[in-house]
């Protein structure tokens, strides 16, 4: 990967991580049209519930255009956002840690600049630094999964 697709990554967490939230609330059916949820009764009130996300083959199968394609972006968005937390693991410098939440956060270039209270020459080698150190972390870890398998 390189650094312009994990900068838009890590840029893109901060909806990306709304969005898959909101999917997972609709496919789960947790929230009514209305944003209410149902209250049940009688048999169906003391029914085991299932408390998974995951869909069953049979479940996907069932499923509409609709409601597969939202479970495909689910999919795509849960992956990217569980990738993205996991880039602070590799990151050491307080400093691109910062950077990297405050990406992730989606604020803008400038806003970072003045919440570190650097100049945005300062901040873009900052975030230059950390992008490389990511990119170079991201391309070791595909090759040692290619060469286990």
């Amino acid at each position: 990967m390189n650094k312009n697709q994990l900068q838009k990554l890590i840029y893109d967490y901060n909806w990306q991580s709304k969005e898959y939230l909101r999917i997972e609330r609709l496919l789960n059916k947790i929230d009514g049209p209305t944003g209410v949820k149902t209250t049940q009764y009688g048999i169906e009130a003391t029914l085991p519930k299932c408390n998974t996300s995951v869909k069953s083959k049979v479940e996907i199968d069932n499923m509409g255009k609709r409601e597969k394609r939202q479970y495909e972006r689910y999919l795509k968005f849960k992956y990217n956002v569980e990738f993205v937390e996991s880039l602070a693991d590799y990151v050491d410098d307080e400093r691109q840690l910062t950077v990297l939440d405050c990406m992730m956060d989606g604020m803008s270039f400038r806003s970072i600049a003045s919440h570190l209270k650097v100049s945005r020459n300062k901040l873009s080698e900052i975030k230059d630094d950390l992008l490389n150190h990511l990119s170079q972390k991201c391309q070791k870890d595909q090759l040692s999964q290619k060469s286990q398998l």
